[in-house]
């Protein structure tokens, strides 16, 4: 959950080269301390199991593969933002 009074960009706005910059080094503190789950089996497993508490999909996932985990977030009600990790 993002801390209280701060939001995650809305899907599609996370353009700015700053904010790519700070997630990306966000994501890369969270791996490195064993917070991140990859893939999307692996992150439906942890949404199942009520591990996930939120599940950032890339915006060229496949269909299926967005179905499925938009799906099973909105079941188990764990936040999902989609994002664009595509260098421009």
């Amino acid at each position: 959950m993002p801390h209280p009074g701060r939001s995650l960009p809305k899907p599609g706005t996370g353009t700015d080269p700053m904010n790519r910059k700070r997630l990306i080094q966000a994501l890369g503190l969270a791996q490195k301390a064993g917070a991140v789950i990859k893939g999307n089996e692996g992150v439906h497993d942890a949404v199942r199991q009520g591990k996930a508490k939120l599940v950032l999909l890339a915006d060229n996932a496949s269909d299926g593969s967005k179905k499925k985990l938009l799906t099973a977030c909105a079941y188990y009600q764990i936040e999902i933002q989609t994002i664009s990790l595509t260098k421009e």
